[in-house]
C-alpha cells in the first residue's frame, strides 16, 4: 500500500521526531554476501515505534514517497518503511529493547522499540550505564535497542565459544529454539 501521509492504519507510527525507519537496501547483498561467507551479523530493531515484517507479511511493501529529499533519500521515491533499518539478511538476528519498569506485570518491550515478527530477540536495553561522546569519564543511562543488541552479542559470543563452527542461520535458529516465548507484555505503539 502506497500513501503520501503519515498513517497509522499503514503501520506507519514514527518516533516522537516524526521520524521512521528505512533501510538503505543497495548495500544488502553485501550483508548477505558477508553471513555467507560465515560473519555474524547483529542489528537492533529501531526505536521508531514501528513494525519490522517479514518478505511475505502483508504489510511488507508498505510504502510513502516524499515530496521532497529527506536522509539521503530522493524525493518521488518509494521508502519501505515496515522493512527495519539498515540492512537485514536473512540470518541477521535482529534485537528489541526490554523496559521492566514500565509495568508492574513483568518485563515488557519498550514503548519505542521495532516490534514485529521480524524481531528476533528481546534484551534488556532502558537505563544501561554506558559512556557517550561529550565526556572521558561521565557515566550515562542510555536506552534504545542499541543498548539491547549489544547484550546480545555478548551471549552470543560465548555461545560461539562453546561452538566454534556454528553458521550464522545455526546462530539465529539457536536465539530461536531456546529463547522464551510470551513472557513480554507487549508495550502499545
Amino acid at each position: 500500500t502506497g500513501t503520501t501521509a503519515k498513517n497509522r492504519d499503514y503501520g506507519m507510527i514514527g518516533d516522537t521526531s516524526n521520524r521512521f525507519n528505512a533501510g538503505i537496501y543497495s548495500l544488502q547483498a553485501e550483508v548477505e554476501e558477508m553471513q555467507d561467507e560465515g560473519v555474524h551479523y547483529f542489528k537492533s530493531a529501531g526505536n521508531q515505534y514501528q513494525k519490522i515484517c517479514y518478505s511475505t507479511d502483508i504489510d511488507y511493501n508498505n510504502y510513502i514517497t516524499r515530496s521532497s529529499a529527506s536522509g539521503g533519500i530522493p524525493a518521488g521515491q518509494p521508502v519501505y518503511y515496515n522493512r527495519g533499518a539498515g540492512n537485514i539478511g536473512p540470518d541477521t538476528i535482529v534485537c528489541g529493547n526490554i523496559d521492566s519498569a514500565l509495568y508492574n506485570n513483568g518485563e515488557a518491550t519498550a514503548i519505542s522499540s521495532d516490534k514485529g515478527p521480524r524481531v528476533d530477540v528481546w534484551a534488556a536495553g532502558t537505563n544501561i550505564v554506558s559512556s557517550w561522546n561529550s565526556s572521558s569519564t561521565a557515566r550515562y543511562n542510555l536506552s534504545g535497542t542499541s543498548m539491547s543488541t549489544p547484550q546480545v552479542c555478548g551471549m552470543s559470543a560465548l555461545i560461539l565459544q562453546a561452538n566454534p563452527g556454528m553458521t550464522p542461520a545455526q546462530l539465529r535458529a539457536w536465539w530461536h529454539n531456546n529463547a522464551k516465548t510470551g513472557l513480554l507484555y507487549q508495550g502499545s505503539t
